[in-house]
């Protein structure tokens, strides 16, 4: 259980979540109450891309159980980049699970990942998660490990758009 009193005018209800190329889970919490503003109640990629830091920024936030009911609606739920100014943390991390963890999207992306729009994912309100896209399709990270293939494009559902070179989108929103 993750608890805040409303009456509290010190403490802050945010879990600033790890990053880097591997999968976190959460399963079986609850966030309850509110607090002053933070970044979110769930913010993934505490300091990811900054110097002594967790990098890579693309963690992929596995739910499951995550009741998040008892928040007051004001609270964001979620958010991307905790602490780190870096544009890779508030586009790279997701949010998966299989249950109603996240408000019954199956996948929630940065919003910077704006050809997901275009593949059927829908803009979130913003007090529920900051600059997301909640999709009900299940989607995944894909890490390339190895030599130096030079640029790499990906293709598909999702990356079907002109690239954003502008930050923090910085051309990742079209493979």
């Amino acid at each position: 259980v993750f608890a805040n009193d409303s009456s509290d005018s010190y403490g802050v209800l945010q879990f600033l979540g790890p990053s880097g190329p591997f999968a976190f889970g959460m399963k079986n919490c609850v966030f309850l109450g509110s607090s002053p503003p933070g970044i979110a109640a769930l913010a993934a990629g505490q300091h990811c891309g900054l110097p002594g830091g967790a990098g890579p920024c693309n963690v992929q936030y596995l739910l499951e159980n995550v009741d998040f009911s008892g928040m007051r609606a004001q609270q964001p739920r979620l958010a991307f980049g905790a602490n780190s100014g870096v544009a890779e943390a508030a586009v790279l991390p997701v949010f998966v699970t299989k249950d109603s963890s996240l408000g019954g999207f199956r996948s929630v992306v940065s919003s910077h990942l704006n050809g997901f729009a275009e593949a059927g994912c829908v803009l979130i309100d913003s007090a529920w998660a900051k600059d997301a896209l909640g999709c009900d399709a299940s989607l995944r990270r894909l890490n390339l490990w190895g030599a130096d293939a030079g640029v790499l494009k990906l293709m598909g559902p999702g990356f079907n758009v002109n690239p954003d070179m502008s930050f923090p989108a910085e051309g990742r929103n079209a493979g």
